[in-house]
């Protein structure tokens, strides 16, 4: 068995460290937030995909708005 690299002893006090349920709650929260977060990137991802399955269809698209965006406000 190999022996564990030595860590800085700031880093393996926080390696060591007990966390309250509390805080584990509060993490394992965050960790699935940003899960759901990542999926819900790939599904936009995966429709935009779809949408302009082609690099030229992904072109025109992106051709469109930039006009779009970069188009003079007409304040009336």
């Amino acid at each position: 068995m190999t022996e564990r690299q030595k860590l800085a002893p700031e880093i393996e006090a926080i390696w060591e460290a007990r966390l309250s349920p509390e805080e584990l709650a509060r993490r394992v929260d965050a960790a699935l937030a940003e899960k759901e977060e990542i999926e819900r990137q790939i599904e936009l991802i995966d429709w935009f995909l779809r949408r302009y399955p082609t690099a030229k269809d992904r072109l025109a698209y992106a051709r469109r708005k930039y006009a779009e965006w970069t188009r003079p406000l007409v304040v009336r």
